[in-house]
This record gives structure tokens, C-alpha cells and sequence, in this order.
């Protein structure tokens, strides 16, 4: 018989938002060996009367948990702690199809080239130092070179090198979040972001979403001047949609009219030249714009760009300053050469031919079922109807060997996510590999869901 883990947890003195604290105790507890892999959590309503918080509080830490990857659970059965195979990121043991990321084909030949190089050149010593304010100036330049692919005319003296797009994200939100204005997020959004929000202690406010993203009628329904709406305006994370022209310029229209900022987290649009203008083309004094190689070239390089407006160019490089001292000098540098050399050029068309390839592979596999894909993206958006429910659906292709994510770890309002999941398509090593993956998915979908014996 499986042991229910009972609690001593005291949430008097822990600081807001409860819900993330008792997340924090439960994962502390899963750490320390406390609650051990397979390990039953306490029902919701048990756990809250017994440390004297809401059922709402628990709810949601048990969401919280979820999203992270530690815990797992299923209607009728309850929640249980994942194991280390479970939990971790590579998904030991299953088929990968959770992880959005680059694929990797050349890159690691590449890798050791350049080092080689770099080890025959010049003195290497400064970038072992802190970087610059803002990131040195070598580093901005190659940012601006990225930008100008994308369409954008920056001066580096202007752009502040990040640690990636989750620094980014985390200064630009902690800043005006702590200012107490008003957060506007996609009702589904990357969960990275979710995670920002949780750990700032901040409330954002869902907005809606459809096939083509972000509606700006909903928008409007929420806008007030210094209102900060967040954005991924092509190849959205998880739904694919990608914002036409005429919606992007009416967001901007949208935000001149009511004094708000827009942030375009960007990180896709390399890898589709046929994307629409950003956003930061058509509203540059509004715009914060972010950029990142990580998810082009590929996923350890934790390498991006910020760009604001100049009102707000300072607060923003203090916070990400504040936050990390400032990006790998290394990382920065290795990037710089392969935006010198043409290597960042090859990959990125390597990888949008090993992109279009695999959505060819989900889109013959998965042929008849409700799924959106795009020739450049990771992913595909799987939509479901009845009988079958995404939780039970991502817990039944595990017991495939198939790991999948359901749409509520996207959701702003999980209760409110849709019945879908996100099937990633780069993670598996190989196209075979994804093929058999994707093959069980459609297999046991149309099985249909076990049902369970009543007693």
C-alpha cells in the first residue's frame, strides 16, 4: 500500500505568494529525501486544513510542482512525487518529446574549431574578467548584426548583452512589475515566463489568444496607460501562431493609443525569414525588444540582446546587472565568431532544414488529428477532443515511454488551459527516433483512454 507523505510544514512567516513557498517546502522536502520517487502527496483538502491555508493555496502549489517537473498527478489517483529519471531534463528512459530545443547536427565540430582557434589567438584574459556595463563592446556589435537579420537598425552602443532570453524577461518584468504596472501576458504563454512571475511574487493578467496569437481586441478590453504587454509574436510557444502584419501594427496602433509598453520576446523570428516585421520596427519607442541565439543555434549558449527605448535603457541594464553582473564573456565571444566566420549562418539553415524535416514526419504521422505546426518550429500543437483529456493523455504515452506536456503548464490560469498538448519534435536525437515517438502518441490516442476498475 502506498504511504500518503505526511507534512510539517509552517507557512506563517514565509514571504508571498504562500502557494510558491509551500511549493518551495515540498520540492525542499523531495530534495532532502524526505519524499522519496513515487511518494504520495496529500490530497488538496487534507493538506490545507492541516497547515491552515486555503485549498486554493495548495492547488495551485501542486500546480506550481507540476510545471517544475517534480510532481505529477491524475484525477482519481492523486499526486505523486516523479523520479529522478522523470524529472530530469534529458527525460532519461522515455522518448523526449517535452524539450523545445535546436536540434544538434554540426554544431559540436564547430564548437571545437572555434575553441581551437580561439586558443591560437589573442590574449584571452579579458574575458575572464566582469564584462562591461551593458556587455562589452565587441559583444553589442555582434548583437546588432543579429537584430539587422531580423530587419532592425540598432546602434550597440544602445543594446545590453543578457544572459539569454529568461534574464532578459526577468529584468524587463521584475522592473516594471515592481513599479506597479500592469502585466498583460498571453493566456498561454512559454513557461519560463510563468516561472519568472512566480518567483518575482508578481500577478499578470491572461489575455486572450487564438490561431494567429495575441487578440488585440482583447487587449484593449485591459489596456490603461503604463500597461506592459508581453509578447511572442511568431512561432508562439506552445500554439504556433505567428501575428500577421496588420495585427502587429494594430498592437502598436493599440499601445500609442493608451501609453503602453510592448515586449517582444522575439527568440523565434530568426529562424523563418519570411516572418513579419517585429514589432520593434513598427513602435520602436514603445518596444522592448529581445533576442537570444539559444534557440537558433543552440540551447547552452546563454546569449541575448536587450533593446529599449532610451527612456527606459538604464533601469532596464541596471536590473540586468543587478541580476547576473553580466552574460559569460566566453559564450559572448564564441558567438561573435560565428557571426563573423558565416558558422552561425550554416546552422541556422541547417537547422530550418532539419525543422521542415521533422514537421514533415508529424505532419504524415499525425495526419487527420487537430495539430498545428510550422516548417521552422520545435513543436506541435495537439488539440484534443473527447474522450480524451491531456493529463490522462500525457500519462498514458509515458506508460509508452513517451514524454509529452500538456497546455495548463502554459497557462497563466491553468484551470482555464485548453485540452492540447505540445508535442516537441528536435529533442529525440534522430528522425527515426521521432517517428517512433510520435507513432505511439497517435496509437494510443486512438486507443482511447484506459478505464479504470471500480471497486
Amino acid at each position: 500500500m502506498m504511504t500518503i507523505w505526511r507534512p510539517d510544514i509552517d507557512l506563517t512567516a514565509a514571504p508571498a505568494p504562500r502557494y510558491a513557498a509551500l511549493a518551495d517546502a515540498i520540492a525542499e522536502a523531495i530534495d532532502q529525501g524526505e519524499l522519496g520517487p513515487g511518494a504520495q502527496l496529500p490530497p488538496q483538502r487534507r493538506l490545507a486544513w492541516r497547515i491552515g491555508v486555503s485549498v486554493g493555496t495548495v492547488t495551485r502549489a501542486y500546480d506550481l510542482l507540476r510545471r517544475r517537473g517534480r510532481v505529477e498527478g491524475t484525477v482519481g489517483r492523486g499526486t505523486f512525487v516523479r523520479g529522478p529519471a522523470e524529472a530530469s531534463a534529458s527525460s532519461d528512459g522515455l522518448l523526449n518529446l517535452a524539450q523545445n530545443l535546436p536540434s544538434l547536427g554540426p554544431h559540436g565540430s564547430a564548437l571545437g574549431a572555434t575553441l581551437a582557434e580561439l586558443g591560437r589567438g589573442a590574449d584571452l584574459a579579458p574575458l575572464l574578467g566582469y564584462p562591461p556595463a551593458g556587455g562589452a563592446a565587441r559583444h553589442r556589435a555582434a548583437g546588432a548584426r543579429w537584430l539587422a537579420r531580423r530587419g532592425l537598425t540598432a546602434d550597440a552602443a544602445d543594446l545590453v548583452v543578457t544572459a539569454g532570453v529568461q534574464q532578459a524577461l526577468a529584468a524587463v518584468l521584475g522592473t516594471f512589475g515592481r513599479a506597479g504596472r500592469r502585466l498583460l501576458i498571453e493566456e498561454l504563454t512559454y513557461f519560463g515566463l510563468i516561472e519568472i512571475l512566480t518567483e518575482l511574487g508578481l500577478e499578470a493578467i491572461p489575455v486572450r489568444i487564438d490561431d494567429e496569437g495575441v487578440d488585440p481586441a482583447a487587449v484593449a478590453r485591459v489596456a490603461e496607460p503604463g500597461a506592459v504587454l508581453t509578447v511572442v509574436p511568431g512561432l508562439h510557444n506552445p500554439t504556433n501562431g505567428v501575428l500577421s502584419t496588420a495585427r502587429r501594427r494594430a498592437l502598436a496602433d493599440l499601445a500609442r493609443r493608451h501609453d503602453m509598453i510592448l515586449v517582444e520576446d522575439d527568440v523565434y523570428g530568426i529562424l523563418d525569414p519570411g516572418l513579419p516585421p517585429p514589432l520593434a520596427s513598427l513602435a520602436p519607442e514603445r518596444t522592448v525588444y529581445i533576442a537570444s541565439v539559444s534557440k537558433s543555434l543552440a540551447i547552452g549558449f546563454r546569449i541575448g540582446w536587450l533593446l529599449a527605448p532610451a527612456a527606459l535603457r538604464a533601469p532596464l541594464a541596471a536590473a540586468v546587472h543587478a541580476d547576473l553582473v553580466g552574460a559569460p564573456g566566453l559564450m559572448a565571444e564564441l558567438v561573435a565568431r560565428w557571426l563573423d566566420d558565416g558558422t552561425a549562418d550554416r546552422l541556422i539553415a541547417w537547422q530550418r532544414t532539419e525543422a521542415a524535416a521533422r514537421q514533415a514526419i508529424a505532419a504524415e504521422v499525425l495526419a487527420g488529428l487537430d495539430v498545428r505546426g510550422h516548417a521552422a518550429s520545435f513543436h506541435v500543437y495537439l488539440r484534443l477532443g473527447p474522450p480524451w483529456r491531456a493529463r490522462d493523455l500525457v500519462q498514458a504515452v509515458r506508460e509508452e515511454g513517451v514524454d509529452i506536456v500538456a497546455a495548463e503548464a502554459f497557462a497563466l490560469d491553468p484551470a482555464a488551459a485548453p485540452e492540447a498538448v505540445r508535442l516537441s519534435l528536435s529533442a529525440v536525437p534522430d528522425r527515426p527516433s521521432l517517428r517512433r515517438a510520435l507513432t505511439l502518441v497517435r496509437d494510443r490516442l486512438a486507443a482511447g483512454p484506459r478505464r479504470r476498475a471500480i471497486i
